[in-house]
Protein backbone atom coordinates (compact mmCIF):
# COMPACT_ATOMS: atom_id res chain seq x y z
CA UNK A 1 0.00 0.00 0.00
CA UNK A 2 2.85 2.53 1.02
CA UNK A 3 4.24 2.16 -2.52
CA UNK A 4 0.92 2.87 -3.91
CA UNK A 5 1.09 5.59 -2.35
CA UNK A 6 4.14 6.72 -3.19
CA UNK A 7 3.51 6.01 -6.92
CA UNK A 8 0.75 8.19 -6.70
CA UNK A 9 2.35 11.01 -4.81
CA UNK A 10 5.25 11.05 -7.52
CA UNK A 11 2.77 11.11 -10.64
CA UNK A 12 0.70 14.42 -8.99
CA UNK A 13 4.03 15.55 -9.04
CA UNK A 14 5.19 14.70 -12.60
CA UNK A 15 2.04 16.29 -13.89
CA UNK A 16 1.71 19.77 -11.58
CA UNK A 17 5.74 20.61 -11.79
CA UNK A 18 6.37 18.93 -15.44
CA UNK A 19 3.45 18.56 -17.31
CA UNK A 20 1.50 22.14 -16.21
CA UNK A 21 3.82 24.35 -14.80
CA UNK A 22 6.92 23.50 -17.07
CA UNK A 23 5.15 22.16 -20.31
CA UNK A 24 1.77 24.41 -20.22
CA UNK A 25 -0.80 21.60 -20.29
CA UNK A 26 -3.87 22.22 -19.46
CA UNK A 27 -4.79 20.48 -16.14
CA UNK A 28 -8.13 19.61 -17.04
CA UNK A 29 -6.71 17.56 -20.11
CA UNK A 30 -4.77 15.29 -17.93
CA UNK A 31 -6.00 12.09 -16.28
CA UNK A 32 -4.55 10.27 -13.75
CA UNK A 33 -5.42 6.27 -12.40
CA UNK A 34 -8.85 6.88 -14.23
CA UNK A 35 -10.87 3.51 -15.02
CA UNK A 36 -12.56 4.51 -18.84
CA UNK A 37 -14.26 0.76 -18.69
CA UNK A 38 -15.41 0.94 -22.16
CA UNK A 39 -11.88 1.00 -23.76
CA UNK A 40 -9.53 -0.96 -20.84
CA UNK A 41 -11.79 -2.22 -18.41
CA UNK A 42 -10.14 -2.76 -15.15
CA UNK A 43 -6.61 -2.09 -15.87
CA UNK A 44 -6.33 1.34 -15.60
CA UNK A 45 -4.10 3.88 -17.44
CA UNK A 46 -1.77 5.86 -15.15
CA UNK A 47 -1.66 8.68 -17.00
CA UNK A 48 -3.87 10.40 -20.12
CA UNK A 49 -3.39 13.17 -22.18
CA UNK A 50 -5.96 14.32 -24.31
CA UNK A 51 -6.88 17.50 -26.60
CA UNK A 52 -10.06 17.69 -24.97
CA UNK A 53 -11.03 18.73 -20.96
CA UNK A 54 -12.23 15.58 -18.87
CA UNK A 55 -15.49 16.25 -17.27
CA UNK A 56 -16.30 13.28 -14.92
CA UNK A 57 -19.75 15.10 -14.36
CA UNK A 58 -20.71 15.12 -17.97
CA UNK A 59 -19.52 11.58 -19.04
CA UNK A 60 -17.53 12.74 -21.73
CA UNK A 61 -15.34 9.58 -21.90
CA UNK A 62 -15.36 9.48 -25.94
CA UNK A 63 -15.03 12.71 -26.87
CA UNK A 64 -11.61 12.65 -24.28
CA UNK A 65 -10.47 9.02 -25.40
CA UNK A 66 -11.17 9.85 -28.93
CA UNK A 67 -8.15 12.89 -28.76
CA UNK A 68 -6.01 11.29 -26.89
CA UNK A 69 -2.55 12.20 -27.78
CA UNK A 70 -0.27 10.77 -24.86
CA UNK A 71 -0.81 7.46 -22.56
CA UNK A 72 1.99 6.63 -20.15
CA UNK A 73 2.35 3.88 -17.26
CA UNK A 74 4.20 5.33 -14.13
CA UNK A 75 6.56 3.24 -11.96
CA UNK A 76 7.85 5.44 -9.35
CA UNK A 77 11.74 5.19 -9.17
CA UNK A 78 11.90 1.84 -10.98
CA UNK A 79 15.25 1.35 -12.86
CA UNK A 80 14.90 1.23 -17.10
CA UNK A 81 14.48 -2.67 -18.05
CA UNK A 82 14.21 -3.68 -14.83
CA UNK A 83 11.37 -6.30 -13.76
CA UNK A 84 8.25 -3.55 -12.86
CA UNK A 85 9.47 -1.63 -16.36
CA UNK A 86 9.33 -4.35 -18.28
CA UNK A 87 5.62 -5.36 -17.05
CA UNK A 88 4.80 -1.76 -17.70
CA UNK A 89 5.82 -2.32 -21.11
CA UNK A 90 3.80 -4.80 -21.44
CA UNK A 91 0.65 -3.20 -19.96
CA UNK A 92 1.54 -0.72 -22.67
CA UNK A 93 1.62 -2.75 -25.58
CA UNK A 94 -2.04 -3.72 -24.20
CA UNK A 95 -3.50 -0.82 -23.13
CA UNK A 96 -2.46 1.73 -26.03
CA UNK A 97 -4.15 -0.23 -28.80
CA UNK A 98 -7.71 -0.53 -27.13
CA UNK A 99 -6.76 3.55 -26.51
CA UNK A 100 -6.36 4.00 -30.49
CA UNK A 101 -2.77 4.98 -29.87
CA UNK A 102 0.10 4.51 -31.72
CA UNK A 103 2.85 5.02 -29.52
CA UNK A 104 2.95 5.16 -25.50
CA UNK A 105 5.08 6.18 -22.69
CA UNK A 106 6.85 4.39 -19.78
CA UNK A 107 8.26 6.91 -16.82
CA UNK A 108 10.49 6.00 -13.48
CA UNK A 109 9.39 10.20 -12.96
CA UNK A 110 12.94 10.79 -13.68
CA UNK A 111 13.31 9.34 -17.34
CA UNK A 112 9.99 8.61 -19.77
CA UNK A 113 10.60 6.30 -22.80
CA UNK A 114 8.74 6.51 -25.80
CA UNK A 115 7.68 2.79 -27.62
CA UNK A 116 5.91 2.08 -30.43
CA UNK A 117 2.85 0.18 -29.63
CA UNK A 118 3.51 -1.99 -32.48
CA UNK A 119 6.80 -2.82 -32.60
CA UNK A 120 7.68 -1.70 -29.23
CA UNK A 121 10.81 -0.14 -30.70
CA UNK A 122 12.36 2.97 -28.58
CA UNK A 123 10.91 6.17 -30.59
CA UNK A 124 13.19 8.88 -31.71
CA UNK A 125 13.07 12.40 -33.00
CA UNK A 126 15.66 13.74 -35.37
CA UNK A 127 17.77 10.00 -34.25
CA UNK A 128 18.28 11.44 -30.29
CA UNK A 129 15.92 8.32 -28.23
CA UNK A 130 12.99 10.39 -26.59
CA UNK A 131 13.78 10.55 -22.67
CA UNK A 132 11.18 13.59 -21.45
CA UNK A 133 7.70 14.14 -21.49
CA UNK A 134 7.26 16.34 -24.48
CA UNK A 135 4.37 19.67 -25.26
CA UNK A 136 1.19 18.56 -26.82
CA UNK A 137 2.24 19.77 -29.82
CA UNK A 138 5.06 16.94 -30.04
CA UNK A 139 2.79 14.29 -28.99
CA UNK A 140 0.23 14.73 -31.28
CA UNK A 141 2.95 15.33 -34.26
CA UNK A 142 4.33 11.75 -32.53
CA UNK A 143 0.78 10.12 -32.83
CA UNK A 144 0.25 11.58 -36.38
CA UNK A 145 3.57 10.40 -37.81
CA UNK A 146 3.08 6.77 -36.45
CA UNK A 147 -0.88 6.77 -37.72
CA UNK A 148 0.54 7.07 -41.39
CA UNK A 149 3.29 4.75 -40.55
CA UNK A 150 3.19 2.09 -37.44
CA UNK A 151 6.56 0.45 -37.76
CA UNK A 152 8.08 3.84 -38.13
CA UNK A 153 10.67 4.48 -34.82
CA UNK A 154 12.54 7.27 -36.17
CA UNK A 155 10.34 10.76 -36.59
CA UNK A 156 12.17 13.38 -38.58
CA UNK A 157 11.09 16.88 -37.38
CA UNK A 158 11.82 20.43 -38.56
CA UNK A 159 14.14 22.87 -37.03
CA UNK A 160 11.46 24.84 -34.87
CA UNK A 161 10.20 21.67 -33.26
CA UNK A 162 13.77 20.74 -32.50
CA UNK A 163 14.03 23.86 -30.61
CA UNK A 164 10.61 23.36 -28.88
CA UNK A 165 11.52 19.36 -27.79
CA UNK A 166 15.12 20.73 -26.56
CA UNK A 167 14.10 23.75 -24.72
CA UNK A 168 10.98 21.48 -22.96
CA UNK A 169 13.74 18.58 -22.32
CA UNK A 170 16.41 21.37 -20.69
CA UNK A 171 13.65 22.86 -18.48
CA UNK A 172 12.78 19.80 -17.50
CA UNK A 173 16.17 18.78 -16.61
CA UNK A 174 16.71 22.42 -14.68
CA UNK A 175 13.83 21.38 -12.48
CA UNK A 176 15.33 18.31 -11.64
CA UNK A 177 18.63 19.79 -10.65
CA UNK A 178 16.69 22.56 -8.22
CA UNK A 179 16.14 19.95 -6.56
CA UNK A 180 19.58 18.80 -5.75
CA UNK A 181 20.26 22.25 -5.29
CA UNK A 182 18.01 22.65 -2.21
CA UNK A 183 21.35 20.88 -0.39
CA UNK A 184 23.85 22.89 -1.98
CA UNK A 185 24.59 26.40 -0.01
CA UNK A 186 25.98 28.40 -2.94
CA UNK A 187 26.95 32.19 -2.24
CA UNK A 188 24.24 33.90 -4.01
CA UNK A 189 22.06 33.02 -7.30
CA UNK A 190 24.99 34.52 -9.42
CA UNK A 191 27.43 31.80 -8.23
CA UNK A 192 24.91 28.67 -8.48
CA UNK A 193 23.90 29.94 -12.48
CA UNK A 194 27.42 30.33 -12.97
CA UNK A 195 28.09 27.02 -11.46
CA UNK A 196 25.26 25.62 -13.75
CA UNK A 197 26.66 27.26 -16.95
CA UNK A 198 29.92 26.23 -16.44
CA UNK A 199 28.90 22.27 -15.69
CA UNK A 200 26.50 22.79 -18.87
CA UNK A 201 29.53 24.15 -20.90
CA UNK A 202 32.01 20.83 -20.31
CA UNK A 203 29.53 18.68 -21.60
CA UNK A 204 29.22 20.84 -24.41
CA UNK A 205 32.71 21.06 -25.06
CA UNK A 206 32.83 17.38 -25.69
CA UNK A 207 29.46 17.56 -28.60
CA UNK A 208 31.46 20.48 -30.12
CA UNK A 209 34.60 19.20 -30.71
CA UNK A 210 32.67 15.61 -32.36
CA UNK A 211 30.59 17.58 -34.40
CA UNK A 212 33.40 19.54 -35.92
CA UNK A 213 35.28 16.32 -36.69
CA UNK A 214 38.15 17.36 -34.11
CA UNK A 215 37.77 14.76 -31.02
CA UNK A 216 41.19 13.12 -30.39
CA UNK A 217 40.93 9.93 -28.73
CA UNK A 218 44.03 10.49 -26.76
CA UNK A 219 42.58 13.13 -24.46
CA UNK A 220 39.96 12.86 -21.64
CA UNK A 221 36.86 14.02 -22.53
CA UNK A 222 33.42 14.26 -20.88
CA UNK A 223 32.21 10.87 -21.27
CA UNK A 224 35.56 9.54 -20.19
CA UNK A 225 34.53 10.61 -17.03
CA UNK A 226 31.77 7.79 -16.35
CA UNK A 227 30.87 4.35 -17.08
CA UNK A 228 27.23 5.21 -17.15
CA UNK A 229 26.11 2.32 -14.87
CA UNK A 230 24.63 3.15 -11.87
CA UNK A 231 27.13 2.10 -9.25
CA UNK A 232 29.90 3.87 -10.51
CA UNK A 233 32.06 5.84 -7.77
CA UNK A 234 31.21 9.03 -7.36
CA UNK A 235 34.74 9.90 -5.93
CA UNK A 236 35.94 8.95 -9.73
CA UNK A 237 33.37 11.32 -12.02
CA UNK A 238 34.74 13.78 -9.07
CA UNK A 239 38.56 13.04 -10.34
CA UNK A 240 38.02 12.51 -13.82
CA UNK A 241 35.93 15.90 -13.81
CA UNK A 242 38.62 17.61 -12.38
CA UNK A 243 41.35 16.30 -14.96
CA UNK A 244 38.65 17.14 -17.56
CA UNK A 245 38.94 20.91 -16.06
CA UNK A 246 42.31 20.85 -16.19
CA UNK A 247 42.52 19.61 -19.40
CA UNK A 248 40.63 22.30 -21.30
CA UNK A 249 41.93 25.10 -18.80
CA UNK A 250 45.35 24.67 -20.61
CA UNK A 251 44.26 24.22 -23.86
CA UNK A 252 44.26 28.15 -25.58
CA UNK A 253 41.20 27.42 -27.90
CA UNK A 254 38.93 27.19 -24.08
CA UNK A 255 40.83 30.04 -22.52
CA UNK A 256 38.22 32.79 -22.27
CA UNK A 257 35.94 30.35 -20.26
CA UNK A 258 38.52 29.89 -17.68
CA UNK A 259 36.86 31.75 -14.84
CA UNK A 260 33.40 29.75 -15.20
CA UNK A 261 35.38 26.37 -15.60
CA UNK A 262 37.52 26.78 -12.51
CA UNK A 263 34.01 28.01 -10.51
CA UNK A 264 32.89 24.10 -11.50
CA UNK A 265 36.36 23.29 -10.45
CA UNK A 266 36.55 24.91 -7.48
CA UNK A 267 32.99 23.51 -5.71
CA UNK A 268 33.64 20.14 -6.80
CA UNK A 269 37.09 19.89 -5.89
CA UNK A 270 37.50 22.36 -3.23
CA UNK A 271 41.07 24.61 -2.94
CA UNK A 272 43.89 23.98 -0.50
CA UNK A 273 42.43 25.40 2.11
CA UNK A 274 38.74 25.09 1.82
CA UNK A 275 36.74 21.98 1.50
CA UNK A 276 34.26 21.19 -1.96
CA UNK A 277 31.22 23.27 -1.53
CA UNK A 278 29.48 20.19 -3.64
CA UNK A 279 29.89 16.45 -2.95
CA UNK A 280 30.64 13.45 -4.46
CA UNK A 281 27.43 11.64 -4.46
CA UNK A 282 26.12 15.75 -5.24
CA UNK A 283 28.25 15.82 -8.11
CA UNK A 284 27.51 12.47 -9.68
CA UNK A 285 23.77 13.08 -9.76
CA UNK A 286 24.45 16.32 -11.38
CA UNK A 287 27.17 15.30 -13.94
CA UNK A 288 24.19 12.30 -14.81
CA UNK A 289 21.62 14.72 -15.21
CA UNK A 290 23.39 16.94 -17.64
CA UNK A 291 24.78 14.04 -19.36
CA UNK A 292 20.95 13.00 -19.93
CA UNK A 293 20.26 16.70 -21.66
CA UNK A 294 21.95 16.07 -24.55
CA UNK A 295 22.70 16.63 -27.45
CA UNK A 296 22.88 20.72 -27.08
CA UNK A 297 24.57 21.62 -29.74
CA UNK A 298 22.38 23.69 -31.48
CA UNK A 299 19.54 23.76 -29.80
CA UNK A 300 18.58 26.85 -30.65
CA UNK A 301 17.54 28.96 -27.84
CA UNK A 302 19.22 30.52 -24.84
CA UNK A 303 20.62 28.35 -22.47
CA UNK A 304 21.90 30.48 -19.92
CA UNK A 305 18.60 32.68 -20.00
CA UNK A 306 16.91 29.60 -19.66
CA UNK A 307 19.14 28.91 -16.39
CA UNK A 308 18.61 32.46 -15.08
CA UNK A 309 14.91 32.35 -15.40
CA UNK A 310 14.87 29.49 -13.48
CA UNK A 311 16.97 30.29 -10.56
CA UNK A 312 17.35 33.58 -10.26
CA UNK A 313 14.41 35.46 -7.94
CA UNK A 314 13.45 38.81 -8.79
CA UNK A 315 14.90 40.37 -6.25
CA UNK A 316 18.25 38.18 -7.09
CA UNK A 317 18.17 39.14 -10.45
CA UNK A 318 19.54 42.01 -9.73
CA UNK A 319 23.07 40.15 -8.77
CA UNK A 320 23.25 40.16 -13.00
CA UNK A 321 22.23 43.43 -13.25
CA UNK A 322 18.42 45.58 -13.85
CA UNK A 323 18.52 45.58 -17.48
CA UNK A 324 18.09 41.76 -18.20
CA UNK A 325 15.71 41.26 -20.81
CA UNK A 326 13.26 38.43 -20.96
CA UNK A 327 13.49 36.02 -23.57
CA UNK A 328 10.44 36.67 -25.32
CA UNK A 329 10.92 40.39 -25.91
CA UNK A 330 14.30 39.42 -27.47
CA UNK A 331 13.16 36.79 -29.79
CA UNK A 332 10.46 38.60 -31.47
CA UNK A 333 12.43 41.58 -31.23
CA UNK A 334 15.30 40.06 -32.92
CA UNK A 335 12.82 38.23 -35.78
CA UNK A 336 11.23 41.69 -36.94
CA UNK A 337 15.11 43.51 -36.58
CA UNK A 338 16.34 40.78 -39.13
CA UNK A 339 13.04 39.74 -40.69
CA UNK A 340 14.49 40.23 -44.31
CA UNK A 341 17.58 38.38 -43.30
CA UNK A 342 16.23 34.95 -44.82
CA UNK A 343 18.72 33.65 -47.20
CA UNK A 344 22.46 33.99 -46.62
CA UNK A 345 24.28 35.70 -49.54
CA UNK A 346 28.34 36.09 -49.41
CA UNK A 347 28.09 39.37 -51.29
CA UNK A 348 26.14 40.66 -48.79
CA UNK A 349 27.57 40.43 -45.21
CA UNK A 350 26.02 42.21 -42.44
CA UNK A 351 27.20 42.88 -39.01
CA UNK A 352 24.95 42.90 -35.58
CA UNK A 353 25.82 44.37 -32.56
CA UNK A 354 24.81 44.80 -28.96
CA UNK A 355 26.81 47.05 -27.07
CA UNK A 356 25.17 46.54 -23.91
CA UNK A 357 24.86 43.01 -24.31
CA UNK A 358 25.01 41.57 -20.64
CA UNK A 359 24.70 38.46 -20.61
CA UNK A 360 23.93 37.85 -24.45
CA UNK A 361 20.63 36.89 -24.63
CA UNK A 362 20.03 39.26 -28.20
CA UNK A 363 22.89 38.08 -29.76
CA UNK A 364 21.99 34.32 -28.72
CA UNK A 365 18.22 35.12 -30.55
CA UNK A 366 19.95 36.74 -33.65
CA UNK A 367 22.03 33.78 -33.81
CA UNK A 368 19.16 31.69 -34.08
CA UNK A 369 16.73 33.71 -35.95
CA UNK A 370 19.52 33.60 -38.51
CA UNK A 371 20.38 29.87 -38.29
CA UNK A 372 16.68 29.24 -39.14
CA UNK A 373 16.02 31.44 -41.54
CA UNK A 374 19.51 29.95 -43.39
CA UNK A 375 18.30 26.16 -42.93
CA UNK A 376 14.84 26.59 -44.00
CA UNK A 377 15.84 28.47 -47.12
CA UNK A 378 18.77 25.83 -47.65
CA UNK A 379 21.24 28.52 -47.78
CA UNK A 380 23.14 27.19 -44.92
CA UNK A 381 26.29 26.56 -46.25
CA UNK A 382 29.63 25.88 -45.14
CA UNK A 383 30.41 29.64 -46.28
CA UNK A 384 27.17 30.58 -44.15
CA UNK A 385 28.60 28.93 -40.89
CA UNK A 386 31.27 30.84 -40.86
CA UNK A 387 29.86 34.09 -41.43
CA UNK A 388 27.81 33.10 -38.22
CA UNK A 389 29.66 32.19 -35.98
CA UNK A 390 32.73 33.90 -36.69
CA UNK A 391 31.92 37.57 -38.80
CA UNK A 392 28.42 38.58 -37.82
CA UNK A 393 28.08 39.38 -34.33
CA UNK A 394 29.77 41.77 -31.92
CA UNK A 395 29.18 42.86 -28.36
CA UNK A 396 30.57 44.88 -25.95
CA UNK A 397 29.40 45.23 -22.00
CA UNK A 398 31.07 47.20 -19.44
CA UNK A 399 31.27 44.02 -17.15
CA UNK A 400 34.23 41.06 -17.91
CA UNK A 401 32.13 39.10 -16.34
CA UNK A 402 29.16 39.24 -18.25
CA UNK A 403 31.44 38.84 -21.30
CA UNK A 404 32.26 36.02 -20.30
CA UNK A 405 29.17 34.99 -20.04
CA UNK A 406 27.97 36.09 -23.45
CA UNK A 407 30.90 34.35 -24.75
CA UNK A 408 30.00 31.07 -23.25
CA UNK A 409 26.10 31.84 -24.00
CA UNK A 410 26.83 32.46 -27.61
CA UNK A 411 28.98 29.35 -27.26
CA UNK A 412 26.87 26.77 -26.62
CA UNK A 413 24.07 28.18 -29.04
CA UNK A 414 26.27 27.46 -32.20
CA UNK A 415 29.18 30.33 -31.72
CA UNK A 416 29.52 33.58 -32.73
CA UNK A 417 31.35 34.38 -29.48
CA UNK A 418 34.82 35.81 -31.72
CA UNK A 419 34.28 39.36 -31.48
CA UNK A 420 32.69 39.87 -27.73
CA UNK A 421 34.55 42.29 -25.10
CA UNK A 422 34.53 44.22 -21.93
CA UNK A 423 34.57 47.83 -22.60
CA UNK A 424 32.59 50.90 -22.26
CA UNK A 425 31.16 51.95 -25.05
CA UNK A 426 29.95 55.38 -23.91
CA UNK A 427 33.91 55.71 -23.66
CA UNK A 428 35.69 53.55 -26.67
CA UNK A 429 37.17 55.29 -29.29
CA UNK A 430 35.51 53.51 -32.35
CA UNK A 431 37.54 53.10 -35.61
CA UNK A 432 35.62 55.73 -38.71
CA UNK A 433 35.35 52.43 -40.14
CA UNK A 434 33.50 50.60 -37.74
CA UNK A 435 30.06 50.73 -38.44
CA UNK A 436 27.18 48.11 -37.90
CA UNK A 437 23.82 47.37 -40.20
CA UNK A 438 22.19 46.56 -36.96
CA UNK A 439 22.19 47.35 -33.40
CA UNK A 440 19.70 45.14 -31.17
CA UNK A 441 20.32 46.06 -27.92
CA UNK A 442 18.43 47.08 -24.24
CA UNK A 443 21.35 49.91 -22.82
CA UNK A 444 20.53 50.94 -19.11
CA UNK A 445 18.51 53.61 -18.09
CA UNK A 446 19.33 56.51 -15.53
CA UNK A 447 21.49 59.69 -15.12
CA UNK A 448 25.09 59.40 -15.38
CA UNK A 449 28.53 60.96 -15.66
CA UNK A 450 28.97 60.92 -19.31
CA UNK A 451 27.45 63.65 -21.75
CA UNK A 452 25.70 62.75 -25.00
CA UNK A 453 27.71 63.27 -27.69
CA UNK A 454 25.78 65.70 -29.78
CA UNK A 455 24.46 69.49 -29.53
CA UNK A 456 21.22 68.66 -30.33
CA UNK A 457 20.43 68.31 -26.48
CA UNK A 458 22.45 68.30 -23.58
CA UNK A 459 21.87 65.46 -21.42
CA UNK A 460 23.75 62.92 -19.03
CA UNK A 461 21.19 60.02 -19.34
CA UNK A 462 22.51 56.79 -20.19
CA UNK A 463 19.82 55.87 -22.38
CA UNK A 464 19.91 59.29 -24.91
CA UNK A 465 23.66 58.56 -24.89
CA UNK A 466 23.61 55.10 -25.89
CA UNK A 467 20.75 56.43 -28.22
CA UNK A 468 23.19 58.97 -29.65
CA UNK A 469 25.70 56.33 -30.16
CA UNK A 470 23.34 53.92 -31.86
CA UNK A 471 23.13 56.61 -34.13
CA UNK A 472 26.47 57.55 -34.82
CA UNK A 473 27.66 53.58 -35.20
CA UNK A 474 24.87 52.74 -37.85
CA UNK A 475 24.90 52.49 -41.77
CA UNK A 476 23.08 54.92 -43.22
CA UNK A 477 19.82 53.48 -44.15
CA UNK A 478 20.56 50.56 -41.69
CA UNK A 479 18.59 49.58 -38.95
CA UNK A 480 18.42 49.16 -35.03
CA UNK A 481 15.66 48.45 -32.80
CA UNK A 482 16.22 50.24 -28.83
CA UNK A 483 14.80 49.10 -25.70
CA UNK A 484 14.07 52.78 -24.46
CA UNK A 485 11.74 54.29 -22.19
CA UNK A 486 8.65 56.47 -23.07
CA UNK A 487 9.75 59.57 -22.23
CA UNK A 488 12.14 59.31 -25.30
CA UNK A 489 8.70 59.88 -27.63
CA UNK A 490 6.47 61.61 -24.81
CA UNK A 491 8.65 64.38 -22.80
CA UNK A 492 9.03 67.78 -24.27
CA UNK A 493 12.87 67.75 -23.16
CA UNK A 494 12.77 65.35 -26.31
CA UNK A 495 11.13 66.94 -28.87
CA UNK A 496 13.81 68.35 -30.70
CA UNK A 497 15.44 64.74 -30.87
CA UNK A 498 12.81 63.74 -32.24
CA UNK A 499 12.03 65.83 -35.25
CA UNK A 500 15.48 65.58 -36.27
CA UNK A 501 16.24 62.09 -35.88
Amino acid sequence: MAKKKQEALAVNRLINEVLVNQLSIPLRQIVNDTTFQKYTGSKRPDLLISEFEYDSEKKNDNQFISNLVAYAEAKDDCPVNSLDWLDAIKQGLVKAPKLNLPYFIVTNGKVSIFYNAKTQDEIKLNGNPIREFQTIDIFRLIKNRLKKDPNLDNIITNIDSLSVISEAVFHNKLWELAKIYRNINFENTAAKIDFTIGFISLEYFEERETTKGAKDSAKIYWSDCSDHTSNYPAEKIVASLSQYIQRLEKESQFGEFVDLMEKVHIAIAGEQTTKPLVSNNEVKQIYELIDSMKPLHGCGFDLFGAVYEMFASPKEKKEFGQYYTRRHYTHILAKILLRNEQYFDESKKFKILDFACGTGGFLTEAFSVLHKAYANTKTLTQEAEKFLEEECFYGIDVMKENISRTKLNMFLVGDGHTNMEDDNTLTKKFKKEEQWDYILTNPPIGAGTIKAETSVVSSNRTEVCFLYKAISLLKDGKKACILLPDGILENPTSAKLRKIY
